[in-house]
């Protein structure tokens, strides 16, 4: 059944925008173009406010669709206790996830993360140590990421922004 509900930012080519729709219980946003500061900001508080209204929110970076959880067996161990800001905006497209033990760095532009013990530099990521990825989503229960490869890694930090 086609989506009910699809919102889209007026774009042009040279343009970012964010693409939002509904598939069943899930928010789907996808982003469009290069995105620029102001858009990565948009799209860093919309999962925020969906994950934080108990919803899941899927992030298609490659225009798939692939769902999570359900579809994936996605099964988070743990609790998210988070209750400070664990994702900022690092550049135009780029977030970081920190948590106590690691910290992800997200390349939204590029389709791509890296994990880390410590924050560190985009720039300092060699070519090979990045991992190209499909989808991410977000709950209540953490952040999940589906790689190229299928595989699914996650996190029980909460992606919560800054105020």
């Amino acid at each position: 059944m086609p989506n009910p509900l699809v919102v889209a930012m007026p774009r042009s080519e040279s343009t970012p925008s964010i693409e939002i729709s509904m598939d069943g219980d899930l928010i789907v946003l996808r982003p469009n173009g290069q995105l620029d500061l102001e858009t990565t900001y948009s799209l860093v508080s919309a999962v925020d406010a969906g994950a934080d209204a108990d919803a899941s929110v899927l992030i298609d970076l490659d225009g798939s669709g692939a769902r999570p959880a359900a579809d994936h067996g996605l099964r988070l161990v743990g609790e998210a206790t988070a209750t400070q800001p664990t994702i900022d905006v690092v550049a135009a497209g780029v977030v970081r996830l920190s948590s106590p033990h690691s910290h992800w760095m997200i390349d939204l532009g590029e389709a791509r993360f890296c994990r880390s013990a410590t924050p560190i530099s985009r720039r300092f990521v060699a070519p090979d140590e990045w991992t190209g990825i499909r989808t991410i989503w977000a709950t209540r229960e953490g952040v999940s990421i589906l790689t190229d490869t299928d595989a699914i890694i996650s996190t029980s930090t909460r992606w919560i922004a800054a105020a």
